[in-house]
């Protein structure tokens, strides 16, 4: 069905290309399928600026940008890009014809798969947005798309992304701080495109791309609730967290805090190494994991078993004895050796030397359970003596090693660690 005004289907634009049936259509122009009489019907795609202006003024300057494109598209030539064939104006409208890409917009593709797109498959498609964005961003000028989303986004029939509809693109002007015109889609324009805060930059299609791989793995809409992302891994456990953190990144609404690049968002978006990076120039030193508590408790309780088993040995056939004497230190030596095992062996447990406040606190707990347990034991064991005097000599046994540790604590938060 043809848009009210247009030629109708069956007709011979300039001579050469026959409208066959109406693509789609937007605010402000309508693409069609035609084909080129001159080159043996080979399917084309042209598109007409609808005639639908408050005055002249407002038609003037859509002509204007009608034009602009053209001209913007005749200059580029990449695999993600439609060429353009032709741009012509015929009983006062104006025309652009384009190659005509056979397949879908990623939103179509997103509605079949029921909201449901394989992370692999979106991680494809947004490499392959990424290659064309470093393209048009290291033009001179950059351009700017300034318009990305997954219904200005097609897959063709070979498994390419082709980015559509250049209406609102612009070439980038390091000598202004705002746009004259505040052009982009709710949810995946960023607050810096239309809302005054600065001129659009190559960030400003950092964040559309981001919103549109986000859309695409979450099938969340974000103009519904524009500026406020929740991480992809939290909705969909089975996307990767480099990806999803790349994505999170590039949504900041501060241009400067997202990537410097598309370079560096397409390397992020393929894992870790520079999710955190500023700039690809810089290297991230990843903080090593903190220690395993229950592998500190496992070597606390290894180290305890050998001293206290070297120092029970040669007086095993007097246990007990001690507390029933005045010579107690062989049973108390018993629970310092327990605690000085302790605390040594969760030192020695993996992480613990990179982790030393948290290790050091670890450790001296594990010593005070040890300490507890192995006099308790004695107790239980001799079945006499005062409980009194016992618990007096307990906690003397226990100063030693808290005081060793505790020197330990405070050296490691000297250190800053």
């Amino acid at each position: 069905m043809a848009v009210s005004g247009s030629p109708d289907l069956g007709k011979v634009l300039e001579g050469r290309y026959r409208l066959h049936s109406l693509l789609g259509q937007g605010g402000t122009g309508a693409v069609y399928l035609a084909e080129d009489t001159q080159l043996f019907g080979r399917p084309v795609a042209v598109k007409e600026l609808i005639e639908q202006f408050a005055g002249d003024e407002e038609r003037e300057a859509a002509v204007q940008r009608f034009a602009q494109e053209a001209r913007m598209l005749v200059t580029l030539s990449h695999p993600n890009l439609p060429d353009v064939r032709s741009h012509f104006a015929e009983d006062g409208r104006h025309y652009l014809v384009m190659e005509y890409v056979e397949g879908s917009t990623l939103a179509r593709l997103l509605e079949q798969a029921n909201g449901t797109l394989q992370p692999a498959v979106v991680l494809d498609w947004g490499r392959q947005i990424c290659d064309v964005l470093t393209y048009l961003h290291g033009r001179t000028p950059p351009v700017i798309f300034r318009d990305l989303k997954p219904t200005n986004i097609m897959l063709d029939r070979h498994g390419r992304i082709k980015l559509i509809d250049f209406g609102t693109a612009r070439h980038f002007d390091h000598t202004k701080n705002t746009d004259t015109l505040k052009m982009g889609s709710i949810g995946y324009a960023p607050p810096e495109q239309y809302q005054g805060y600065g001129q659009t930059s190559p960030q400003t299609d950092i964040y559309a791309l981001g919103a549109t791989l986000h859309h695409l793995l979450t099938n969340q809409d974000p103009s519904a609730h524009p500026f406020v992302f929740t991480p992809p891994s939290m909705i969909r456990p089975e996307i990767p967290e480099p990806l999803s953190r790349a994505i999170m990144r590039s949504l900041n609404l501060d241009p400067a805090h997202r990537f410097a690049s598309v370079t560096d968002f397409r390397h992020a978006l393929d894992g870790p190494a520079t999710v955190e990076a500023p700039t690809t120039a810089l290297r991230v030193v990843r903080p090593a994991p903190a220690p395993n508590p229950w592998l500190v408790g496992l070597f606390g309780a290894i180290g305890a078993a050998v001293l206290e088993g070297a120092a029970l040995l040669p007086e095993i056939s007097h246990l007990g004895e001690g507390t029933a004497s005045a010579d107690w230190a062989v049973d108390y030596g018993v629970l310092v050796g327990a605690a000085l095992g302790a605390a040594l062996g969760g030192a020695l447990a993996p992480g613990y030397l990179r982790h030393r406040v948290t290790g050091t606190l670890l450790a001296l707990l594990g010593s005070g359970i040890c300490v507890a347990a192995v006099g308790v034991g004695i107790i239980l064991a001799q079945g006499h003596g005062d409980p009194k005097q016992f618990s007096l000599r307990l906690l003397v046994a226990m100063a030693l090693p808290a005081a060793v540790i505790g020197a330990g604590f405070v050296r490691a938060l000297g250190a800053g660690a």
